[in-house]
């Protein structure tokens, strides 16, 4: 619980395995521009596959396979776009 509150940069944060660990705000910022300066010359190059952000510690992207014509594959993309959506009123509001 401790650990939760360290600075990113904390050296007990790393040697607990913290995946996070060495990235705070300015490092986050830096990616961020950094995947944003990517983005721009890929759409000016105008060819080309778009780039991959940089990888985040601690953070997974969602990934989901789904074959054509695959029965279960309104349901499962259903489910993963719901996965996006923002939390109902009900819920914002603690009812």
């Amino acid at each position: 619980m401790l650990i939760t509150y360290l600075p990113p940069e904390a050296i007990t944060r790393r040697i607990a395995g913290d995946e996070s660990a060495g990235w705070g705000h300015s490092e986050q910022l830096l990616a961020a521009a950094v995947d944003a300066l990517h983005a721009a010359n890929w759409q000016r190059g105008g060819r080309g596959t778009r780039p991959k952000p940089i990888a985040r510690p601690g953070v997974r992207r969602p990934t989901l396979t789904l074959r054509h014509g695959s029965p279960e594959q309104p349901e499962r993309a259903a489910q993963y776009l719901a996965q996006f959506l923002p939390p109902s009123p009900e819920v914002a509001d603690g009812n």
